[in-house]
């Protein structure tokens, strides 16, 4: 999998971490801990201008190919369908946002913060997410083939039906994901935890099914 992108910072007061993970399975001192000891991971990137689209708030199928936004403390915006292929979103400080059916391949999403925040059925081949707090992320049916995830703290996470086929999680701590029907084949963790997780017809990342795991608990 090719290293791309750039500095990856978590920014988020360790407060925040703690409340994300309450009631995620997740302990205070965990998250407090996983936000102190995340500080950058740098990748391969040249730098370029960030923006905001025009088609704000609705950007449904837009092409925004290799663009870099700016998207800070926004709200309800509508990216479905659009072409967002290559494209960087840092700062990315969303709530409420749908990317449902959007092509992400390749995008790099750091620095920021999800609040149920929609990718049902997206193509994230190989996007990079990092240094990022998620709370009520659905991935249900996206392709997340090669997709990278390092310095992520989350809860409530929707992997249904995904497909995370040689996926990497790097310094992930999350509680409460929903692994059913996902297919882990290949996928990579590392510094890693899910706590109170769900797996049925789950494809671990040895190729073999389960309904009760992949990873020792």
């Amino acid at each position: 999998m090719p290293l791309r992108t750039t500095a990856i910072l978590i920014t988020a007061a360790a407060a925040t971490s703690v409340a994300l993970l309450a009631g995620c399975g997740g302990s205070a001192s965990e998250a407090t801990t996983s936000t102190a000891t995340s500080t950058t991971a740098v990748r391969k990137a040249a730098p370029r201008a960030a923006s905001r689209p025009a088609c704000l708030p609705s950007c449904a199928n837009a092409d925004l190919r290799g663009v870099t936004l700016s998207l800070s403390s926004l709200a309800r915006l509508d990216f479905s369908g659009a072409d967002l292929s290559d494209a960087r979103l840092t700062p990315a400080f969303l709530r409420d946002t749908n990317f449902t059916g959007a092509n992400l391949s390749r995008a790099l999403v750091v620095d920021g913060q999800f609040q149920m925040v929609n990718f049902e059925g997206a193509n994230l081949t190989g996007a990079t997410f990092g240094g990022m707090l998620g709370l009520g992320v659905n991935f249900t049916d996206a392709n997340l083939t090669d997709a990278m995830f390092i310095r992520v703290l989350a809860g409530k996470v929707n992997f249904t039906d995904a497909n995370l086929t040689d996926a990497m999680f790097i310094r992930v701590l999350a509680g409460k994901v929903n692994f059913t029907g996902a297919n882990l084949t290949g996928a990579r963790l590392r510094d890693t935890t899910f706590t109170s997780s769900t797996f049925s017809n789950t494809t671990c990342p040895d190729g073999s099914v389960t309904n009760t795991g992949c990873w020792p608990r």
